[in-house]
């Protein structure tokens, strides 16, 4: 049983979350978080392609860089509504799999009583 939310736990951390409930078989909640997560992403990805005027690209690989800090730290409302997104998937997604541990193991030994 710990093995499973340990592990439920590690592949919401380390891939992405939601990906930890489909190891415990919560699958409508699994393809909720996921969906959310690709809405986030689309919406961020949209939010930072129209931000972006493509005749400012520089052609130069070393002025690339420059360009791309320059956009980062021009456009931080796009940026902190991602983080605020990922943030808020993360923490939904965690504290899920630990409740529902919490709630397997009392039910657990309370077969065990009986």
């Amino acid at each position: 049983m710990i093995f499973r939310y340990a592990a439920a736990l590690l592949l919401t951390l380390l891939i992405c979350p939601g990906a930890g409930h489909l190891v415990l078989r919560q699958f409508k909640k699994s393809l909720l978080i996921l969906g959310c997560v690709f809405l986030a992403i689309v919406l961020g990805s949209v939010l930072i392609f129209y931000s972006i005027d493509p005749s400012a690209i520089p052609r130069d690989p070393l002025l690339m860089k420059n360009y791309l800090m320059n956009l980062i730290s021009k456009d931080d409302s796009s940026m902190l509504i991602m983080d605020i997104a990922a943030a808020a998937l993360y923490s939904y997604a965690v504290i899920d799999i630990i409740f529902s541990f919490i709630k397997e193991y009392k039910s657990s030994k309370k077969k065990e009583v009986l």
